[in-house]
């Protein structure tokens, strides 16, 4: 099958948590055909707070994808890649200032630094490029989507290992029940979102 055609409200990729979600109605399963090969898992769609939506597993139902053979290519053909840097681009614009991209081992072109964490299905390892946060730059962290957390705060840790100063974390969705917010916050970090979907 192909997604062209669909009118789906939102979609989102994900870890923790996103192929069994709370208050998700008229769920199913389905397989979605790429040109790169297979995608990580079946896109799982559904209704959640009335919004139709429809949800790709990065790492597969019980995180059964370790990230070392997720095809990302196959996902990117989703349409579901790096949507923060898109969001980001445009705040950078209009605030006057630089864009940093914060990427996934070996995505970033010239020398990094990184910082690895743990998931719950192995570990995993966040980069940016050397020379890009000068000790005490102020840092707006953007994102399209905070969900376990997980990602959001290595990139916290790692700005704070090359000297940088976080002023906010701003997300677009909140998705409350999987406990992201609350663990940056917990670790200090002021967070905004503009929405979010709860699993009521």
């Amino acid at each position: 099958m192909s997604l062209a055609n669909q009118q789906h409200v939102l979609g989102i990729i994900g870890g923790s948590g996103v192929y069994d979600i709370d208050g998700l109605v008229n769920k199913r399963w389905q397989k979605v055909d790429s040109p790169f090969g297979e995608p990580s898992d079946e896109f799982l769609m559904g209704e959640l707070a009335g919004q139709e939506m429809v949800f790709l597993p990065r790492h597969g139902r019980g995180h059964r994808v370790p990230p070392s053979e997720i095809n990302f290519r196959a996902n990117i053909d989703a349409r579901i890649e790096s949507r923060g840097f898109i969001i980001g681009a445009a705040l950078a614009f209009q605030l006057g200032v630089g864009l940093v991209p914060v990427r996934k081992k070996g995505k970033l072109p010239a020398k990094t630094v990184g910082h690895d964490y743990e998931l719950e299905y192995g570990s995993d390892r966040i980069e940016i490029h050397v020379d890009a946060i000068s000790p005490g730059d102020r840092i707006l962290l953007v994102d399209d989507l905070i969900a376990t957390g997980g990602t959001a705060e290595a990139a916290v840790k790692l700005i704070e290992e090359m000297s940088g100063e976080i002023v906010e974390c701003c997300f677009v969705i909140d998705l409350p029940d999987l406990g992201g917010r609350k663990r940056l916050e917990n670790y200090g970090q002021k967070v905004f979102t503009l929405c979010e979907f709860g699993g009521d």
